[in-house]
């Protein structure tokens, strides 16, 4: 319902939204197909590479501004709470059990990613998956920006 509201309130702003975030898809897709290849076997210094810290402070702070993540906790969290009991120890616990399985799926995923490394770093994998991550791009700025809604 909030949602509608905010799309209702566009109005005709709505199309130019639209345009822009196609653009900026295509512009992105475009990117991405003409990405150089990396080797991997330079040190991070020599490729431009933020280090550890760096990238996960940048990545805390995209996690906890975002403001998708706060409307899904928002919308989620509230109906799992037992009205009759105080909602502050209840949305401590969810929200605890969410991180936690987060992080656990997280880390299953960087493991599996780091068991895949090898494969996926070599010119060939590297610059199809740059071809395949441009043309998906591409497509969905055209498809949002030739959309009707």
């Amino acid at each position: 319902a909030a949602a509608g509201a905010v799309l209702a309130e566009v109005g005709p702003r709505g199309a130019a939204v639209r345009v822009v975030g196609g653009a900026d898809r295509v512009w992105l897709g475009l990117q991405a197909f003409r990405a150089p290849y990396e080797d991997p076997h330079l040190p991070d210094h020599a490729k431009g590479h933020a280090s550890a810290g760096a990238l996960y402070r940048r990545g805390f702070l995209i996690s906890v501004t975002n403001p998708k993540s706060l409307a899904f906790y928002a919308a989620f969290f509230p109906q799992f709470v037992d009205p009759a009991a105080p909602a502050g120890p209840q949305l401590l616990l969810l929200a605890v059990t969410f991180v936690t399985v987060s992080t656990l799926s997280d880390g299953a995923f960087g493991l599996a990613a780091g068991k895949l490394a090898p494969y996926l770093k070599g010119e060939h994998a590297q610059m199809l998956r740059n071809k395949i991550t441009g043309t998906v791009l591409v497509a969905a700025g055209i498809g949002l920006a030739l959309s009707r809604r």
